[in-house]
């Protein structure tokens, strides 16, 4: 019996020892990656630590402190989801378009294209927003480096929807926000999701003509454009054919009004920048004086639409589901009939 009490007050001594040591023998890693559910994401946070985070931008990678304290941005579609995504501000560029209302009373540093670098400098910012769209800013950019100023350059032209869902991650990432993107983000983006099943679902898909007036010319937008892509993702035809769009990225080509004519589009969808009556007027001298405009079948049935700024040129953000909504309404009216039938 002494001897079986023995044996088990042994064992039990080296199953406390054990237990002790896996803590301290386990490898505890510094930094953690993505995980797999999170790795659509992965192109943009590389890694993440107890108070900074990896990632790559439009130039490369970077390491940068989360929860930034100071921050600076000049691009308000970007602003616009920063704040959506927990973040605050001290500092933007002028403009009230995609301005999220918590940020309309901020100091302006210039314009988005005329940008002060030393008014910004003089901020003592911890983190700088851009965008990489524009060449100003790009220089701005390497007058930060230059001042070691930790900045993020975004590009959030390329997949544009798909850039909603990657940068409101990193920007959560950034924020400390660790479930922010499954809670707010990914339901919005799940009904978006949901409706563009609805409607390629539908058995005749409408063609479409995505076209772009600014006040001085007119082209046709493929689906790299934000229009573009949700009209595609929607389920609806491009008449742009595939060999017509540029392998170089390029979200606008020029179309011929022989060739508009000749695929006669069952819809003609119509984003416009700058002054919207400079715009139509540009149309109208460009398109609408021909003779034969009236000879399409959108013009005939009245399918032509100018579609609003907020869903067509700004960046939706949080307002996709009302975007996409908005689009499914012109292209597909009945919609639940068909869906039911």
């Amino acid at each position: 019996m002494k001897n079986v009490v023995k044996s088990l007050c042994l064992w039990l001594a080296l199953l406390l020892m054990l237990l002790l040591c896996l803590p301290a023998c386990s490898p505890q890693p510094a930094e953690t990656t993505p995980g797999a559910e999170d790795s659509s994401f992965s192109s943009l946070v590389l890694s993440e630590a107890a108070s900074t985070v990896t990632v790559q931008d439009a130039e490369g990678e970077k390491t940068l402190n989360k929860s930034p304290k100071r921050v600076v941005c000049l691009y308000n579609s970007i602003l616009d989801l920063w704040y959506l995504n927990g973040g605050e501000a001290i500092a933007r560029v002028a403009g009230d378009t995609e301005l999220p209302p918590a940020a309309a009373a901020l100091p302006e540093v210039g314009s988005m294209s005329s940008i002060g670098l030393e008014q910004v400098a003089a901020l003592e910012p911890d983190l700088v927003l851009l965008t990489a769209s524009l060449d100003g800013q790009r220089d701005i950019a390497k007058g930060l480096a230059e001042n070691n100023i930790p900045y993020l350059l975004c590009d959030l032209r390329e997949d544009p929807f798909g850039s909603f869902g990657r940068y409101s991650y990193l920007f959560s990432k950034i924020n400390g926000l660790d479930s922010h993107y499954q809670e707010v983000i990914q339901p919005v983006i799940q009904q978006c999701l949901e409706l563009t099943e609805k409607t390629k679902a539908v058995q005749d898909q409408p063609t479409v003509a995505v076209l772009f007036s600014a006040p001085r010319y007119v082209k046709a937008e493929t689906g790299l454009s934000q229009l573009g892509q949700m009209v595609e993702m929607l389920g609806a035809e491009n008449i742009l054919a595939p060999d017509e769009v540029p392998s170089d990225g390029s979200v606008r080509v020029d179309l011929s009004f022989e060739v508009l004519l000749a695929r006669d589009p069952d819809y003609i969808l119509i984003a416009t920048m700058g002054d919207e009556e400079k715009c139509r007027a540009t149309f109208e001298q460009t398109l609408s004086s021909n003779p034969a405009w009236g000879e399409l079948s959108a013009v005939k049935e009245g399918r032509m639409v100018y579609v609003p700024k907020e869903y067509s040129l700004n960046k939706p953000n949080e307002r996709y589901p009302e975007a996409f909504a908005y689009l499914a309404g012109l292209l597909y009216p009945d919609l639940e009939s068909k869906t039911e039938g």
